[in-house]
């Protein structure tokens, strides 16, 4: 009878632990870093680093581990911070701008991604195309690699607008043109593996009249070749844009929110810091805007509502 009763104690005391550990697990939170790719697996080895880094300092608030949601569309990454799925991302500025204008994401620093704060978007065509102004580009194709790209995409097309052309989205490059209009192609619709080097190659061998990208591919032998290069002229320079922001979610608690922008701008300081920005595609550091970037993006957010309107 004795041991009847320590076996039923001894069960009951188990059944007491279990729902103990648990009830400690379910407190296990897990820092969740958005990315917005086609190339899941590549962005994850890229953004896991600083993930893991954020998370190791963060533990005081529960967080055990980060995990990489990533998506090769912003409507699910606007979803996923709307039903607060997502607590961080890296993006262009006017896809962030987008995200904190209408859903719950704020933008807080400004990211060095490959070493550089910002950029350009340039207009460019082959030298001897006769293409001197916008003037010149009504009747013509331009190609623009994809709608997620702000110097790409975002930044030329609102340009366009912005001086009063009138600008049409063209199924290929081989779609004619409507009266008085500028028609542009975007090269992501049609290639399976489109990038800058595919619109260098696409004005280069008079596929289309012009294109757009930023300063940095200009300057790249990989994205303009400079047996390419030689042979074309750049049209038109943008002002200078932050070539990376961070977002966090807007609902985040205060303390969270603080402590994760003081780990990011203090990040290049520290020697487990740099591993995790140097794996996070090269990125120099996170800072503060200045206020010349704070002009700038109040600028941008202007052309992103012309996009809009023309969408």
């Amino acid at each position: 009878m004795m041991i009847t009763r320590l076996c039923f104690a001894f069960i009951l005391g188990l059944c007491a632990v279990v729902p103990a550990k648990a009830a400690s697990s379910l407190e296990d939170k897990i820092l969740s870093i958005g990315v917005l790719s086609t190339k899941p697996q590549k962005h994850i080895r890229f953004t896991q680093p600083l993930g893991d880094y954020l998370a190791d300092n963060l533990r005081e608030f529960g967080y055990t581990r980060a995990e990489i949601k990533v998506s090769s569309n912003v409507e699910q990454l606007s979803q996923w911070f709307d039903q607060g799925e997502v607590d961080l991302m890296s993006e262009t500025l006017f896809t962030s701008l987008d995200l904190a204008n209408n859903h719950n994401a704020e933008i807080i620093l400004r990211r060095w991604k490959k070493g550089v704060a910002e950029y350009r978007s340039l207009f460019f065509t082959r030298a001897d195309s006769g293409i001197t102004s916008f003037d010149d580009l009504v009747g013509k194709h331009l190609a623009l690699e994809d709608v997620d790209s702000t110097s790409g995409y975002y930044i030329p097309l609102s340009t366009l607008l912005q001086r009063g052309y009138a600008v049409t989205k063209l199924a290929s490059s081989h779609t004619p043109v409507p009266e008085g209009h500028i028609g542009y192609v975007i090269t992501a619709d049609t290639l399976s593996e489109a990038d800058e080097l595919s619109l260098s190659a696409w004005v280069f061998r008079k596929k289309v009249d012009a294109a757009a990208f930023n300063d940095g591919n200009w300057n790249s032998p990989s994205d303009m070749p400079k047996s390419m290069r030689d042979h074309m002229h750049i049209l038109y320079e943008s002002p200078a844009f932050p070539r990376s922001v961070q977002l966090i979610r807007a609902d985040m608690p205060d303390n969270i929110k603080t402590q994760i922008r003081g780990l990011l701008l203090n990040a290049h300081l520290s020697t487990a810091g740099q591993k995790a920005l140097e794996a996070f595609q090269d990125t120099k550091k996170f800072d503060n805007f200045s206020e010349e970037n704070q002009e700038a993006m109040a600028y941008a957010d202007k052309l992103l509502l012309l996009v809009k309107k023309h969408l």
